[in-house]
């Protein structure tokens, strides 16, 4: 850019109002309110202790469990000084070990191998520290557990993504794009296999790395890369229960090993404590509480599948939109909200209960949505309209208020008048665990005339506190 201006290709001014414009929205956010925004290598703390703490509570939020015939928690208080105590887990499989379980495309680990590590050697001594799965396992083990680990099989034996030729030319080079991560130790399968017939429960973490699932690299398709599936298979054949831990930037089809595996649990790229939280659920210590953001897919098809299409689950999803479990279990009661609404009236109030049933504190997240009564009305056959979290000891009981906006039974029109539309008419609002586990609904009213609008005040709803 120095040199461009340099030979005026770019004029002073029109660099200057380039820099204007950044600074201004740093202004308006707040960021130059207290101290001068500057870079510097002095008084800046990276990884301090309450950013791991948060880390930590992104990640353990973040973990859906997906299937569970009671295997975990792995330590069960019941259990704890009785013959069915879990004492021997062999933790297997390409992500168990690995800091590329961890960290998606883009995050700083990530972007440094992409672009240098065919240069350079990988060292993250200098760097905040990623912790593994088999190291937080390690860590946190309960008193009578004995942890054994081999890798068993890599990622691929194969490079199996396939690059185009766009965006930044500097990515075309035959070296970033030619390569497979190099997990830095054997995947011995014989070995693997051996522990695991003498172990209680397998652990198999598996999925993607940055060079599997990133901008720029597409798969052949969505099941488990490589061999990966083959490898659980011969867990399974074993006839150990097999608990099932898919990292990666996306859902992947394993549905004909999810039914036959104990528990299946979707960790994602969970950052830097990712290890630590995927291990605290394995063992109990918290339970899960995350909900699906999408639909998870059965098989492969080249064609999106959203819950909003349809109230019925289509028969290729495997698990529904807002679906997740946990080691408890949670009741829904009370629903209470207006009957009629005026289309002039900003919002109104939902109030509903929700009750642990079971033994184990944990969170719930409540879901909020909203489906037309007529063929005529312009809305989604079901659409997310908020959610909340809400944190329960066993037995506890917490009433929800939320606030619903007016704005959002409106529908958005794409053709003639770009508008936002809010007709009146009869809906169903819907208080779910899942957008197929409906638990409470009621039908509204809304009365009045249409209102129109170029945008919505409001996109979703808001939890009173």
């Amino acid at each position: 850019l120095q040199e461009a201006l340099d030979k005026g290709l770019v004029k002073k001014e029109v660099f200057e109002r380039a820099v204007k414009d950044v600074l201004r929205y740093k202004i308006r956010a707040g960021l130059m309110d207290k101290n001068p925004y500057l870079y510097s290598t002095e008084d800046v703390k990276l990884d301090t202790k309450e950013e791991r703490q948060t880390a930590y509570d992104i990640a353990s939020q973040s973990i859906v469990l997906l299937e569970n015939n009671g295997v975990l928690p792995l330590v069960k208080e019941a259990d704890v000084n009785s013959a069915k105590q879990v004492k021997n887990i062999l933790l297997t499989g390409p992500n168990a070990n690995s800091i590329w379980a961890m960290c998606g495309d883009y995050s700083f680990p990530s972007m440094f191998y992409f672009w240098q590590s065919w240069k350079k050697k990988w060292d993250d001594s200098h760097l905040p520290h990623i912790v593994k799965l088999l190291e937080a396992m390690q860590a946190s083990k309960p008193e009578g557990i004995n942890i054994k680990y081999s890798r068993g099989c890599d990622w691929t034996e194969e490079i199996e993504t396939k690059f185009e030729e766009s965006g930044d030319k500097r990515a075309w080079e035959y070296q970033l794009l030619h390569r497979k991560v190099d997990s830095g130790e054997k995947a011995d399968k014989a070995e693997a296999l051996a522990m695991a017939k003498e172990s209680d429960v397998i652990v198999a973490a598996v999925g993607e790395n940055v060079m599997l699932c990133g901008e720029n690299r597409e798969r052949d398709g969505l099941k488990l890369p490589g061999k990966q599936e083959e490898y659980v298979e011969e867990l399974l054949a074993t006839g150990k229960p097999v608990v099932l831990v898919v990292f990666g930037g996306r859902a992947q089809v394993i549905s004909k090993i999810a039914k036959r595996c104990a528990a299946v649990i979707q960790a994602w790229y969970p950052g830097e404590e990712g290890g630590t939280a995927v291990a605290d659920i394995l063992y109990g210590k918290i339970s899960p509480s995350a909900k699906l953001s999408v639909s998870y897919p059965n098989t492969e098809v080249y064609e999106p599948i959203c819950y909003n299409y349809s109230t019925r689950q289509d028969a290729r999803v495997e698990w529904p939109f807002g679906y997740g479990l946990s080691y408890t279990t949670f009741a829904y009661k009370n629903l209470q909200a207006v009957k009629e609404l005026s289309t002039a009236s900003e919002s109104s109030n939902i109030y509903f209960e929700v009750t642990n049933t079971g033994k184990v504190r944990a969170d719930e997240i409540a879901q909020v949505y909203l489906s037309p009564t007529q063929s005529n009305q312009q809305i989604h056959p079901i659409q997310l309209q908020g959610f909340t979290r809400i944190s329960l000891n066993p037995g506890e009981t917490k009433r929800v208020c939320i606030k619903f906006y007016t704005d959002q039974f409106g529908y958005y029109s794409h053709r003639g008048n770009r508008q936002w539309n809010i007709a009146p008419g009869t809906y169903e609002l819907k208080i779910g665990a899942s957008s197929q586990d409906i638990r409470l609904k009621q039908q509204i009213v809304l009365t009045g005339d249409k209102v129109v609008k170029p945008l919505r005040d409001h996109y979703f709803s808001e939890v009173i506190r």
